[in-house]
């Protein structure tokens, strides 16, 4: 698999040249997860169920784990291992494909 590579704010990354690059294996599905906690459930128009209902927790920890389980819902192989969250960040812990990615999001708790 193959995937644009995405700086924080959704824009292209580009390289010391700046053309715009690919990204593969452990970094295409670090990026996918953050994808997929870190947007607002509804927000991209051409898939209203793309996204998480993450935002909306406030340092809830059986409400961030429930909102990141449906978020990843249409990848049977994530399974969320643990959650947490400080200081305006939630930090998801998935397992994978047997490998284990701490996904960070800023700005999602108070």
């Amino acid at each position: 698999m193959l995937d644009t590579a995405l700086c924080i704010n959704g824009d292209f990354d580009k390289d010391e040249n700046n053309n715009i690059f690919f990204i593969s294996g452990n970094e295409e599905v670090k990026q996918k997860l953050y994808i997929m906690l870190s947007m607002k459930k509804g927000s991209f128009i051409y898939d209203r169920e793309l996204g998480s209902g993450l935002y909306k927790c406030v340092d809830d920890m059986q409400q961030i784990e429930a909102e990141a389980r449906k978020a990843l819902s249409r990848f049977p192989e994530a399974e969320v291992t643990g959650v947490s969250a400080q200081d305006g960040m939630i930090c998801v812990s998935v397992m994978y494909n047997g490998e284990n990615y701490d996904i960070n999001i800023r700005g999602m708790s108070n």
